[in-house]
């Protein structure tokens, strides 16, 4: 069984859209803020992005994939697989909805570039390219300035790296503690808003009482006069559905995830770096098949996902409706 993007569920793990692996070598750069170790801070994992709104991001990621399918209980398939990407872009708000999620974005390609299994990278966008993605009927497209698609490849990848959602459900709504903390203080994710969240486009179901996530406040530092939260999630799921679109019965599900994030305490919530790991496992099998031809599927899904990303001036040639504001931009 062959393995592309569009085969893998892959899920825009919290805490934002974005996610980026902390170098240890990174930790000799920042400086501690002893003032601040002490009081207690509002930490924020969302801003609302409007539109006109700039931002340069980096995603580098890493997937890899094993597949193991038996046949009346004998195996009959066996596939391991990873894939590699660069993306990096210059990218602006064109639409949004009231909470302030991204609808619709323009990208500048700075790099984007994809490997298999080891093999020679592949350019799939040549830099200076602009591409525009955004949603239709829920499902998200990827197409040049004059509306033309990007080729069915370059969109399973950028649809696996891009996160618009048509939803009112924010990372601050499901990963806030509701109140200042201080530097060692932990609580527990809102299990009911990351089950509707994840259930939202139905590509996993899940439910609250499966949902068991902590978020700690590890540290704050100032980089280069800016105070930024170390943030720590860890989080386990311990029972995953496929929609019945698939025509799968899932026997058994589990998603596990960590993410190390570096949020800033004020202003736009553009990660300094965060790094987000996660691990998906299933075991699963037709809903309907022959009694004589017994297949099943246990598919095993590793995720690193490493996203950069800082605010850029904005562009206020988009004069697109802000529907956080109610108002042109």
């Amino acid at each position: 069984m062959s393995h592309k993007p569009s085969d893998i569920t892959v899920l825009t793990m919290p805490f934002a859209r974005f996610s980026a692996l902390l170098a240890a070598a990174a930790l000799s750069l920042y400086t501690l803020t002893p003032c601040l170790l002490a009081e207690t801070v509002d930490v924020q994992f969302f801003s609302p992005k409007r539109t006109g709104d700039s931002y340069w991001m980096e995603d580098t990621r890493t997937f890899q994939t094993k597949q193991v399918s038996t046949l009346n209980g004998e195996l009959n398939n066996h596939r391991e697989d990873s894939i590699s990407s660069v993306f990096e872009a210059n990218v602006t708000v064109i639409k949004n909805n009231a909470a302030g999620r991204a609808i619709e974005e323009r990208f500048e390609v700075l790099k984007f570039i994809v490997s298999q299994n080891g093999g020679e990278a592949e350019t799939l966008l040549p830099s200076g390219t602009v591409i525009f993605g955004y949603l239709d009927l829920g499902e998200k497209v990827f197409a040049y300035p004059d509306g033309k698609k990007v080729p069915k490849k370059v969109s399973d990848y950028l649809s696996t790296i891009i996160a618009l959602r048509d939803n009112s459900i924010t990372d601050q709504d499901t990963f806030s503690p509701g109140k200042p903390v201080s530097v060692g203080d932990s609580w527990p994710i809102n299990a009911a808003l990351m089950s509707e969240d994840l259930n939202f486009d139905q590509s996993l179901i899940t439910d609250k009482k499966y949902i068991d996530g902590t978020v700690t406040l590890v540290g704050i530092k100032d980089v280069d006069g800016k105070d930024y939260a170390h943030l720590k999630n860890a989080c386990e799921i311990t029972r995953i559905e496929l929609p019945k679109s698939t025509g799968m019965k899932v026997l058994v599900g589990t998603l596990n995830y960590t993410v190390d994030a570096w949020l800033p305490l004020k202003g736009k919530v553009y990660p300094l770096e965060q790094t987000v790991e996660t691990k998906l496992k299933l075991i699963f099998e037709p809903a309907k098949q022959n009694q004589f031809e017994r297949r099943q599927i246990m598919s095993t899904t590793t995720i690193k996902a490493t996203v950069k990303a800082k605010e850029l001036p904005r562009d206020e040639s988009v004069t697109q409706l802000d529907r956080t504001l109610g108002i042109r931009r």
